[in-house]
């Protein structure tokens, strides 16, 4: 374990702490610093809340609930979704091959915009659009 000094992308100055073997710890450590610190890594992370959620209000979508933290995060999530669903983005197959209409595309977007749970959007970050909309309008992908 060793400590490093460094600064990060965003021109703070900061140190970490590396394990394991020490051939690495170098690397590592050049790794972490090529990102922005913590603190500035919260702020871009608020404002994009922020941004998110006035888009949002403008559009009409439902206010989020959940503590203040993850209706931050989910505006920016819900944002995303929303987004990657109208582009059809990784489901021209689907929509292709039958498995899914537009129809399926046009009711999974309606049941996005009407989803109100912050913490609905936080548990799908990481889902597939595919999944998303299979899920929400019933529809097995696999």
């Amino acid at each position: 374990m060793a400590r490093y000094d460094g600064v990060y992308a965003c021109g703070h100055e900061g140190s970490t702490q590396i394990y394991g073997p020490t051939k690495d710890r170098q690397w590592k450590a050049d790794r972490h610093f090529e990102r922005v610190c913590s603190d500035c890594w919260a702020e871009q992370t608020k404002k994009e809340g922020e941004t998110a959620a006035a888009k949002a209000a403008e559009v009409g979508l439902p206010e989020l609930t959940g503590s203040p933290k993850q209706i931050s995060w989910a505006n920016t999530i819900r944002s995303e979704i929303i987004k990657s669903v109208e582009a059809r983005e990784g489901i021209r197959i689907f929509l292709r091959s039958g498995r899914f209409t537009e129809e399926h595309v046009e009711e999974a977007l309606k049941g996005l915009r009407n989803e109100n749970r912050a913490k609905w959007f936080i548990d799908r970050r990481n889902d597939h659009t595919a999944e998303i909309i299979g899920n929400l309008v019933g529809v097995e992908i696999y």
